[in-house]
């Protein structure tokens, strides 16, 4: 899985839940993208700190 997983229009389970919760795919796209953004960035200074990704 990867962070933008649940960003992704082609995932069944995103338009379950997207219909059981009342929300718009849109509206649920660019809220979840800042955090799914944030997410990639500390997740990329983790691996780098730690020497899981060599520069």
């Amino acid at each position: 899985m990867t962070t933008g997983f649940p960003l992704s229009p082609l995932t069944a389970a995103t338009f379950i839940l997207l219909s059981m919760s009342g929300v718009q795919l849109g509206e649920h796209q660019r809220f979840l993208f800042r955090w799914a953004f944030g997410t990639t960035l500390v997740m990329t200074a983790v691996a780098l700190a730690t020497g899981a990704v060599p520069l």
